[in-house]
């Protein structure tokens, strides 16, 4: 859906950045480019990677963190017998070490012992904050750094051999892991070193890279993913009295809304039927709720024009 500059006030947009450029890039043309001076994302991606950045404008901002529990799905190639102090192809070789010799089997069996929930510490160069500052700032500036471990889990991932000194990889992971890390593990547990020569996201927060666009160029480039969201978490259409309780912040019993509520929890979007048939974009909406014992909670309320 194309919209004109400035006419959204609560969005979300789905990126696929390309290679080199920041998430602050990103960030700053679409706020550029939407008139819209609140903009937000879900998730850093590094600038040798590429994929999937959600985008939020707005009021939109505000339903980010209901996205959050979602895994990351990413895609990489780890370079194996050399290890960079970035974890990637961006850093400067800091060991070197023979390169192994395994079968496709024996890498089958190193990827099945990191399913799960695991510690991992975070790389130095990364946008984890100590006492304020970003990790990758101290590291830049020959500041020691120690960053404490964190818990991760890897739901799914599977690899195959490219060449002798080739892996590729595909990690189904928890919001906070740090692919880079997975793949100086892989490396590890082969008994060698490696860092990523390539990393893309292809799923976050429930949505795919495939509904992405590239990062937009002009206004008419910026698409928004209005039905995608509201197919998400679904609708409910209240009526007027109603409508104006929960604007005010008021919990509402399920008794009230008329419908069959007994099979459903969990958040869904409300709208006033007295405005709309049924929405069609983020604008329609009064906000988010939350289905639960026996009543319809706000979790977030959009101001009303």
């Amino acid at each position: 859906m194309r919209v004109r500059e400035g006419s959204r006030r609560i969005a979300l947009t789905l990126i696929d950045k390309g290679v080199g450029l920041t998430s602050n890039n990103v960030v700053g043309k679409v706020r550029y480019l939407s008139g819209n001076s609140r903009v937000g994302h879900s998730g850093t991606l590094d600038p040798f990677a590429s994929g999937l950045m959600v985008v939020a404008l707005g009021q939109g901002t505000r339903l980010l963190p209901f996205l959050h529990n979602y895994p990351k799905r990413y895609s990489a190639r780890l370079a194996l017998g050399s290890a960079t102090d970035t974890g990637d192809l961006t850093g400067e070789v800091v060991g070197r070490s023979r390169l192994p010799s395994t079968s496709q089997s024996e890498l089958d069996e190193v990827l099945s012992q990191m399913f799960g929930q695991s510690l991992q510490v975070p790389p130095i160069y990364s946008a984890r904050k100590v006492d304020g500052v970003r990790s990758y700032q101290l590291a830049r500036e020959g500041r020691p750094v120690e960053l404490e471990a964190t818990p991760i889990f890897v739901h799914s991932i599977s690899g195959k051999w490219i060449s002798d000194d080739l892996i590729d990889f595909e990690v189904l992971c928890s919001r906070g892991t740090y692919v880079r890390t997975l793949g100086e593990d892989i490396a590890k547990r082969l008994g060698t070193l490696g860092h990523l020569l390539e990393l893309r996201r292809i799923e976050s927060d429930g949505f795919s890279v495939d509904s992405a666009v590239g990062v937009p160029e002009d206004r008419s480039d910026l698409r928004y993913c209005d039905d995608l969201l509201l197919s998400r978490f679904g609708s409910l259409g209240v009526d007027g009295p109603t409508s104006k309780r929960l604007i005010n912040g008021v919990e509402c019993g399920l008794d009230l809304l008329g419908g069959n509520f007994a099979q459903r929890e969990g958040l869904i979007f409300v709208y006033s039927s007295e405005r709309v048939d049924h929405p069609e974009n983020l604008e329609d909406l009064i906000g988010l709720f939350e289905i639960g014992d026996e009543k319809l909670s706000p979790r977030v309320i959009f101001p009303q024009l």
